[in-house]
């Protein structure tokens, strides 16, 4: 059967319509979207009004609820975590920053001394040679 070729009409081949009616009564060209299955299965029948079916409905949207609230409390807890880390980060950098300091003004002061001590020496041979 090659791809130009008419096929039967399906209501001919069951008997359903005449030939002669099979020119006015053709098949839809694409598949019927009713044929396709639901993704989503039902399990059980459900009759709302019941104590049990309405238990199970309260305890799933309570389970609902529950899991939101503790998606919510890591996501607070995440953004804690984070600032405390940032701070903690400042802190170690500014930490630094004043070590740094401290070593610089250390080694200027420890060389300010000498200079002080060379030019006190200076003056005192200074003044014993005159």
């Amino acid at each position: 059967m090659s791809i130009n070729e008419p096929t039967e009409n399906p209501l001919v081949t069951k008997n359903l319509i005449p030939k002669s009616l099979a020119d006015v009564l053709l098949p839809p060209a694409n598949p019927s979207l009713a044929k396709k299955t639901s993704s989503k299965i039902i399990t059980e029948a459900r009759v709302i009004t019941g104590d049990e079916m309405l238990q199970k409905l309260q305890s799933k949207r309570d389970e609902a609820v529950k899991l939101a609230e503790e998606k919510e409390e890591r996501k607070t807890e995440r953004a804690r975590k984070k600032e405390e880390a940032e701070v903690l980060k400042e802190a170690k950098k500014e930490e630094r920053e004043r070590k740094k300091r401290d070593r610089e003004n250390k080694r200027h002061r420890k060389g300010r001394g000498k200079r002080e001590e060379e030019t006190e020496e200076g003056r005192k041979k200074k003044y014993a040679a005159m």
